[in-house]
C-alpha cells in the first residue's frame, strides 16, 4: 500500500504528541512492507538527511516559525497548506491512502479538495476538538468565528476518523462528521510481560510536570496544589519543565508560596 503522512512537523526536529505519534506509525508502516511517504515543513539543514528509515521525507514549505508567544502563527498553517495542496495536485496519483493530522486544517481541506481527482482514501487524526466557546476564548469574537468555521469544514470532508477518547469521539458526530469514527485506546508497545521487581531505593516522592506554559494547560494552578500536596506529603519535592506565556506566573507564585527550595521551574 502506498500511503503519504502529513503533518507540518517532524519528530525529533520538532518535539510534541502528534509528530511522535506520526513519525511511529510511518516507521511502523515502512517496516511492514509498505510504502511510506511523510509531507512536512523543512526543519532541518538543507541537504542533510532528516533521518527517518525507510520513509521518503519530502517538503511542502520552508523553515518556519511556528509559535508566537506560545501561541500557534497563522501564516505557516497557510504555507503548509497550499504546499499540500500542490504537492497532491501534482502526486496524489502515487498514493492509495493519505493520512494527516487533523490540525493545522488547512492542510487537511487541501488534501481533502485533491481526493475524488486522484481516488486515494482519506484518514485524519482527531487529537481535540475545540468548542465554539473556546475558540473565542482562544482568538477572540471574529477570530474565534472563523477558526470553527474552518474547524467544522475540515470535520465535514468524507474522512476515516482516528482519534484518541470517546469525549472527541462524541464531539465529531455531534459537529456532523459523516464518515466512520474509530477511538484508539488502550494501545501499548511494549512487552506485556512485567519485569520482575527491584527493590526501590529510598527517596522522596517527587512530582514532574513538563509541557508549554500556555493558559489553556493552566500551569499557574500546579503551584498552590503542589503547596498544598506538601502539607500532608513534608518531603515532597516537584519540578516543572517547560517555558511559554505563563511562565512568569509560575515563577511569581513559587516565590509568593516560598517554595524556591523544593519547587524548581528549571525552563
Amino acid at each position: 500500500m502506498r500511503v503519504c503522512l502529513v503533518y507540518d512537523c517532524l519528530f525529533p526536529h520538532t518535539v510534541g504528541g502528534a509528530e511522535r505519534w506520526l513519525r511511529d506509525v510511518s516507521e511502523r508502516l515502512a517496516g511492514e512492507g509498505h510504502e511510506v511517504t511523510y509531507l512536512t515543513l523543512r526543519q532541518w539543514e538543507r541537504g542533510s538527511d532528516p533521518g527517518v528509515a525507510g520513509v521518503r521525507v519530502r517538503t511542502a514549505g520552508p523553515r518556519m516559525a511556528l509559535y508566537t508567544r506560545g501561541r500557534r502563527r497563522i501564516a505557516p498553517p497557510l504555507v503548509f497548506g497550499a504546499g499540500v495542496l500542490w504537492h497532491l495536485l501534482r502526486h496524489g496519483r502515487r498514493y492509495d491512502v493519505v493520512h494527516t493530522a487533523s490540525f493545522p486544517f488547512f492542510s487537511l481541506l487541501g488534501a481533502a479538495l485533491v481526493a475524488p481527482l486522484h481516488g486515494y482514501r482519506l484518514v485524519v487524526d482527531w487529537y481535540e476538538l475545540w468548542t465554539r466557546a473556546y475558540w473565542q476564548e482562544y482568538l477572540g469574537g471574529v477570530g474565534g468565528r472563523i477558526g470553527h468555521a474552518v474547524q467544522h469544514a475540515c470535520v465535514r470532508v468524507p474522512q476515516a476518523a482516528f482519534c484518541f477518547s470517546r469525549l472527541h469521539a462524541r464531539r465529531l458526530r455531534e459537529e456532523g462528521l459523516r464518515g466512520e469514527v474509530t477511538v484508539l485506546e488502550g494501545m501499548f508497545a511494549g512487552a506485556a510481560t512485567p519485569s520482575a521487581p527491584q527493590a526501590a531505593t529510598p527517596a522522596p516522592p517527587e512530582v514532574v510536570f513538563a509541557g508549554r506554559h500556555i493558559p489553556e494547560k493552566r500551569v499557574p494552578a500546579l503551584v498552590p496544589a503542589l503547596v498544598a500536596a506538601r502539607e500532608r506529603v513534608p518531603d515532597l519535592r516537584a519540578t516543572i519543565f517547560g517555558d511559554g506565556p505563563d511562565r512568569d506566573a509560575v515563577l511569581a507564585l513559587v516565590a509568593e508560596h516560598g517554595a524556591g527550595g523544593w519547587l524548581r521551574v528549571p525552563g
